[in-house]
């Protein structure tokens, strides 16, 4: 039977649940996953999408919430974009939230956040350094799960906040930026110099941020142009997607993998169907799902080549262990069994 038509009560229960737009995704596992969005709104899951709860935030409704992390069924972080930015934690499952950290730096805007550990970075659009009189990023961590903002981690990388004036990020996925460790983590053997990070920039100019190094990206370059996620999977495999918002359906430029043969970031041969905003890998790399405005394809050799899945298009995906999750505009968040996507 086709996804859509196999889905589609649920997809059409999950739709009712209000008109808000859904760009933070956060599944915990195949049962537990929390959203966020616009108008300040959090729900959550903790049956697999049979039910659906709304925690949202009292005082925070005019928020854009554009990126969530959960640690457990009771702990979670969202983070909020635009104005007055802000980061709020709760433990008790959504009854109630404290602000563990605000921006009221003119222009603010953060883009997305992730997490390894108890390390948690956020990015956000470049600003003018008074004290360098440089644009850089904006960058901030917490090392103890969100109580606190000053971790000094985040000097370590100070030496690639450097951007662009015309550069940013782009909120719409909370898939742009990906923190890691290299080799086995343990906390009592923990090396700052291990911690990973990768992030990808567009509009005036499209760059790869891994680890110390700038790698410049094939994106044409403008305002609503250039990589909006990316994600990795073992050997050095990596899919950055992204393209026009503007143009939803254009295949030009909206892709590139790395080429573990060339060691070079490549077009793909058969490019994803239009504009993509998030990207996900499952089962180490055995698949990769992008989702954008226009539709969600998948990829099974690293994503040289992409094909159409029956689903519809949404802002952000991610995989738990057997599932894929989606979420996206008026409401939409769905569960698809991950072996079902290929046809």
């Amino acid at each position: 039977m086709r996804i859509g038509l196999l889905f589609f009560s649920f997809i059409l229960a999950l739709g009712q649940l209000n008109a808000q737009s859904y760009r933070g995704l956060a599944p915990l596992n195949d049962t537990v996953c929390w959203v966020s969005g616009s108008k300040g709104t959090v729900v959550k899951t903790v049956d697999g999408g049979a039910h659906w709860d709304t925690v949202s935030p009292i005082g925070y409704s005019t928020k854009e919430f554009r990126d969530i992390h959960v640690y457990s069924p009771n702990h979670a972080l969202v983070m909020s974009s635009g104005d007055s930015a802000v980061i709020l934690r709760t433990r008790d499952g959504g009854e109630t939230w404290d602000l563990v950290h605000s921006n009221n730096r003119p222009g603010v805007f953060y883009d997305a956040m992730d997490a390894f550990g108890p390390f948690i970075c956020v990015i956000g659009d470049p600003y003018k350094d008074r004290t360098t009189n440089k644009w850089v990023f904006d960058m901030l961590m917490s090392c103890d799960s969100g109580s606190y903002w000053n971790c000094s981690l985040v000097k370590n990388w100070k030496g690639y906040w450097e951007a662009d004036s015309s550069e940013a990020f782009y909120a719409a996925s909370g898939t742009n930026i990906i923190l890691g460790y290299k080799g086995d983590y343990y906390s009592e053997t923990f090396e700052p110099k291990n911690l990973r990070f990768s992030m990808v920039s567009g509009g005036g100019n499209s760059r790869l941020y891994m680890n110390g190094i700038r790698i410049g990206l094939n994106f044409p370059h403008g305002k609503s142009t250039g990589p909006y996620g990316h994600a990795s999977a073992s050997g050095k495999r990596m899919v950055i997607v992204g393209g026009d918002y503007t143009k939803p359906d254009a295949k030009e430029d909206n892709c590139l993998y790395y080429d573990t043969k060339t060691y070079l970031y490549q077009k793909p041969q058969i490019a994803p169907n239009g504009y993509r905003s998030g990207v996900a890998s499952f089962n180490n790399g055995q698949m990769w799902v992008c989702t954008g405005t226009n539709g969600t394809d998948f990829s099974l050799d690293d994503g040289k080549n992409w094909r159409a899945t029956d689903l519809a298009g949404y802002n952000a995906c991610a995989f738990s262990s057997n599932y894929l999750w989606l979420c996206g505009d008026k409401g939409a968040v769905i569960r698809v069994p991950a072996l079902s996507i290929v046809k």
